[in-house]
């Protein structure tokens, strides 16, 4: 999953389960995870800008 640690994607998955139960559309259930674990996985700063 993107440039999380193995450890933080084992923790991840179980924790967006409930939100992305919720999601109707199936490409968003897909990117989701990806796009949190890019969030938080290391690296440069990230800018969450574009989402506001």
């Amino acid at each position: 999953m993107g440039n999380a640690t193995p450890d933080c994607e084992d923790e991840l998955e179980p924790w967006l389960k409930p939100f992305l139960d919720r999601l109707g559309h199936k490409a968003r259930r897909q990117m989701c995870p990806r796009y949190i674990a890019g969030l938080i996985g290391p690296g440069e700063r990230k800018n969450i800008q574009p989402m506001a």
